[in-house]
C-alpha cells in the first residue's frame, strides 16, 4: 500500500558514519533505529538546528491488510530543541480508494509547533505492470520547528519555512505517478493555494514533472 507523505525517509538522510539498525518481523512489524547527524538538518527549516549535532530516531511500520502506519520519534542532543514525535496512517477503503494522514509535534521548541497532513488517494502504481497508476489529493499544515528538512516530494512550498520570518505555511498539493513501461515511472506534483503566516510575501504555486528509473 503506497501513499502520499509528508513524513521524512530518516535513514535515507543520516550520514554515513551513521548507526543504524533495522529488525523485520513480517509486514506487519518493522523497527528502524539510529543515531547520528542527518545531511539535510542544517537550520534551514527550523531554529537551533545544525548538521553538526547528533540524533537518535526510531522508527515503528508495518502493514495489515487495508491498514498501512508508521509511529516516529526523534530527539536531538546538545543545544538542538528537537523532541519530535508522530505518526502516519493510511486506510485502504476498497475499490480502489484510500485515505492517509501524518501527524507530528515537536514538544521541544516554543509552542509545541506541529504538522500535519491529511488526503484522499486513488489507484495503485506498480513498476512492473506498464499502465498502473496512482493519484493523489491532499493538504499540507507544517508550522516553523516541527519540519526539520528532507522531505519526500521532488518539490514543495514548505522551502517557504527557509524564511525565518514564516511561522507557518499551508497548501493544497495534488500529484500522479504512471508506468510507462517496465520500470519507467512519470511522476507529477502541482502545490496550491499556498498560504503562509508571518510574512506579505505571495508565494507561487509549486510544479515539477520527472522520468523515473528503477535498475
Amino acid at each position: 500500500m503506497t501513499s502520499s507523505s509528508a513524513r521524512p525517509a530518516y535513514s535515507s538522510i543520516l550520514k554515513s558514519k551513521a548507526l543504524k539498525w533495522q529488525f523485520h518481523a513480517n509486514d506487519a512489524a518493522n523497527l528502524a533505529v539510529g543515531y547520528g547527524r542527518f545531511e539535510d538538518w542544517n537550520g534551514d527549516y527550523a531554529d537551533n538546528i545544525t548538521d553538526k549535532h547528533e540524533y537518535a530516531y526510531a522508527q515503528f511500520s508495518g502493514e495489515a491488510g487495508r491498514f498501512a502506519y508508521d509511529v516516529d520519534y526523534v530527539n536531538g542532543t546538545s543545544n538542538n530543541k528537537v523532541n519530535i514525535w508522530g505518526a502516519g496512517l493510511t486506510a485502504g477503503l476498497g475499490g480502489g480508494f484510500d485515505v492517509f494522514g501524518d501527524y507530528y509535534k515537536n514538544t521541544d521548541a516554543k509552542g509545541d509547533p506541529d504538522l500535519w497532513a491529511a488526503g484522499l488517494g486513488y489507484g495503485k502504481q506498480d513498476n512492473a505492470k506498464v499502465g498502473s497508476f496512482r493519484v493523489a489529493a491532499s493538504y499540507v499544515d507544517a508550522e516553523r520547528n516541527a519540519f526539520l528538512g528532507a522531505y519526500t516530494y521532488d518539490s514543495s512550498p514548505l522551502d517557504a519555512l527557509e524564511n525565518s520570518a514564516v511561522k507557518e505555511v499551508k497548501f493544497w498539493r495534488a500529484e500522479g505517478d504512471v508506468t510507462l513501461a517496465k520500470n519507467v515511472r512519470l511522476h507529477g506534483e502541482y502545490n496550491f493555494d499556498v498560504k503562509t503566516k508571518g510574512t506579505d510575501t505571495d508565494y507561487d504555486d509549486v510544479a515539477s514533472v520527472s522520468l523515473n528509473y528503477v535498475f
